[in-house]
């Protein structure tokens, strides 16, 4: 993939992330498959490598549950 490619990768998922919080961990796994995302989950208060990844979807999570989900 050239740059021009993961760029339209990731404005696609931008657009998917809302669909991410309030999710259980199971169904957000599920979810990133169904839209052909790379996944990453942790805790809010985890600690995460910053490389950014066009293709992935971050998905912090508290109580099982999404609470917030960004591209990278």
């Amino acid at each position: 993939m050239d740059s021009a490619d993961w760029e339209i990768t990731a404005e696609r998922l931008r657009g998917e992330t809302p669909r991410f919080v309030g999710l259980t961990e199971a169904e957000a796994t599920a979810l990133a498959r169904e839209i052909g995302a790379t996944l990453r989950l942790g805790p809010v208060d985890g600690v995460f490598t910053m490389e950014y990844r066009p293709d992935r979807v971050t998905a912090l999570t508290e109580h099982g549950r999404v609470v917030s989900a960004q591209v990278g």
